[in-house]
């Protein structure tokens, strides 16, 4: 791209190139949050949870992917450390709010599982039970944290 007329010093600015694959396919954009009178609004999905997962197993930004403001509060009520908090708060809302898309999402929850079995031994499983109250399905719980 040639620089603008009049401006002989400025270095060419490149264009956005999309990704392709060795096949010729293009990589569609990652799902981006939109921005509302200022206020930014995140995709409604299972995808801006797991993105935020840390390849260790755990989320450790909730407000990154703060879907449900009351929940995340709640379970910053209960526990001081934002590495549980965040796998407590996505593990929550990918069975609550996304149980529709179990099998794209589960891979990234029985990591998280894994995590919080570490850290918080045989009462992980109930803890999530706890903060879903009735709308969580224990049968997924269970087959996670197998």
């Amino acid at each position: 791209m040639a620089p603008a007329t009049g401006d002989f010093g400025a270095a060419p600015v490149a264009e956005p190139v999309a990704a392709t694959s060795p096949f010729g396919f293009v990589a569609a954009p990652a799902p981006a949050a939109r921005l509302c009178g200022g206020i930014d609004i995140l995709p409604n999905n299972h995808h801006t949870v797991t993105n935020a997962q840390d390849p260790a197993g755990f989320w450790n930004e909730p407000e990154s992917f703060n879907l449900n403001p009351e929940l995340l509060a709640q379970i910053q009520q209960d526990n001081s450390e934002t590495d549980i908090v965040g796998t407590l708060y996505a593990l929550t809302l990918l069975l609550t709010r996304f149980g529709d898309a179990y099998n794209e999402w589960k891979l990234s929850a029985i990591k998280g599982c894994c995590f919080l079995k570490q850290r918080l031994g045989s009462a992980a499983a109930a803890k999530i039970e706890a903060i879903g109250g009735p709308t969580i399905d224990r049968e997924l719980v269970d087959e996670l944290f197998e």
